[in-house]
């Protein structure tokens, strides 16, 4: 990255600040505690195991690193853990996937380690909004109060409330699983297999979700066209401008 950063064109080319994470799918002939069956992706047969290669990288079309992933487990449950092991100096501050790589535990976990989740949603219309009321704190109003205040034309668009007393009651948790996080002393798939065990959410989980859903509903309302149309127009914009300077050249 730091030689890379030397290249005066790969400036054009975008900051650094968006990355892309994804899967890539490998069939493994051999036995290994990361291959893993899957009929859909790597066939049926004697040994159809396989494993999956998280790739990040970053819009300045550098790798930044990955994690190798057992079978085809959901992307979204590892790629906290493989941003918090880039081999980047410097960590991009926007992560974009696919539709299927996200929740609101992973929205809010990628909040509290202080970067943007910005997954491209395929029916931003049946996504689910949410909204904060600082009433919720003082007791005046409970999460499934509603009422027409000054919101105006948002009121009909059947927004929830963001339960506010749930996060702060796990606040210092929270905090805990960031610098947790940040130092690698817990991986963010257990800490999401822990919270959602059962099938129900614990209360620091619980937590984590409303937290998240504020971020989602930011994400969603702000942002018409997704972070990846954003980087292809830069990335079309980047050529158009190392194309004029091989011309002045």
């Amino acid at each position: 990255m730091d030689s890379q950063a030397k290249i005066g064109i790969t400036a054009d080319w975008g900051g650094g600040l968006v990355a892309s994470t994804d899967g890539l799918r490998f069939v493994v002939p051999v036995r290994s505690l990361y291959a893993r069956p899957s009929p859909l992706y790597f066939g049926v047969g004697k040994r159809p195991r396989g494993t999956t290669w998280l790739n990040t990288v970053s819009d300045k079309m550098m790798g930044l690193g990955g994690l190798l992933v057992p079978g085809t487990m959901r992307d979204s449950m590892y790629i906290l853990d493989a941003i918090h092991r880039l081999d980047a100096t410097e960590h991009p501050d926007i992560i974009t996937t696919d539709q299927g790589s996200y929740s609101d535990i992973v929205y809010g976990m990628f909040a509290i380690c202080g970067y943007q989740f910005a997954p491209r949603h395929a029916d931003i219309t049946d996504t689910q909004l949410w909204w904060i009321d600082t009433a919720m704190l003082e007791g005046d109003i409970t999460r499934d109060h509603r009422a027409s205040n000054g919101w105006g034309a948002f009121n009909a668009l059947s927004l929830r409330r963001v339960s506010l007393p749930a996060i702060v009651a796990e606040w210092d948790d929270m905090m805990r699983v960031a610098g947790s996080l940040a130092t690698n002393r817990v991986r963010a798939y257990d800490l999401i297999k822990m919270m959602t065990a059962g099938g129900r959410l614990t209360s620091l989980g619980n937590a984590f979700a409303h937290y998240g859903r504020i971020f989602k509903t930011l994400q969603c309302a702000t942002k018409r066209c997704s972070v990846r149309t954003e980087v292809k127009d830069r990335r079309r914009f980047a050529v158009v401008a190392a194309r004029r300077k091989l011309e002045a050249a």
